[in-house]
C-alpha cells in the first residue's frame, strides 16, 4: 500500500515511482494500494487529529497508565450509555480536577492504544461502552520487557 498526498500525483516523477511500485507487487502477485487523502473518510481524519498530538506525549509512567486505566475502565464499565465527553466531564466534577483533566487522560490512553475504539466513529459521539480496555497485565509485561 502507498499513500500520497492527491496533489502529489501531478508530478510525473511522483507517479513513475509509484507504477514500479504498483507493478513490483503485481509480479510478486500481492495486492497493492494507492490511497490519497480523499479516500479517507472525514471522521477518521478528525479522529486521527485529535488523538495525534496526545500520541507524541512524553515518556510516561507506566504505573501511573495503570491506575488511569483501571479508574476509566470501571467507570465506563458503570456508566456503559453516557458520552465519553459528559462522563470525563463528570468525573472532573466528581474528582475536582480542572475542567477537561479527565479527558486529555482518556485521550493519552487512546492515542497510546491503551484502550481501542472504533475509528469510524466521532470522538464527540463516542459512548463508554464503545472503548475497550487492553489486558492489564499483557501491557504490564511489555513495558517490563521492553525496559530491560
Amino acid at each position: 500500500m502507498q499513500a500520497k498526498h492527491s496533489s502529489a500525483l501531478s508530478d510525473v516523477r511522483t507517479v513513475e515511482k509509484v507504477e514500479l511500485e504498483r507493478l513490483y507487487w503485481q509480479e510478486k502477485t500481492l495486492p497493492w494500494y494507492l490511497i490519497t487523502e480523499q479516500d479517507v473518510p472525514d471522521v477518521v481524519t478528525r479522529n486521527i487529529k485529535w488523538l495525534y498530538s496526545a500520541q507524541r506525549e512524553e515518556a510516561e509512567d507506566v504505573e501511573l497508565a495503570l491506575q488511569q486505566i483501571e479508574f476509566y475502565a470501571h467507570h465506563f464499565k458503570k456508566n456503559p450509555n453516557k458520552t465519553v465527553l459528559a462522563l470525563c466531564k463528570e468525573l472532573d466534577a466528581a474528582y475536582d480536577l480542572p475542567l477537561g483533566e479527565s479527558l486529555y487522560e482518556v485521550r493519552c490512553l487512546l492515542a497510546k492504544r491503551y484502550f481501542s475504539f472504533d475509528i469510524f466513529i466521532p470522538t464527540t459521539k463516542l459512548k463508554a461502552c464503545d472503548l475497550n480496555a487492553g489486558e492489564l497485565g499483557f501491557i504490564r509485561e511489555t513495558y517490563l520487557v521492553s525496559n530491560q
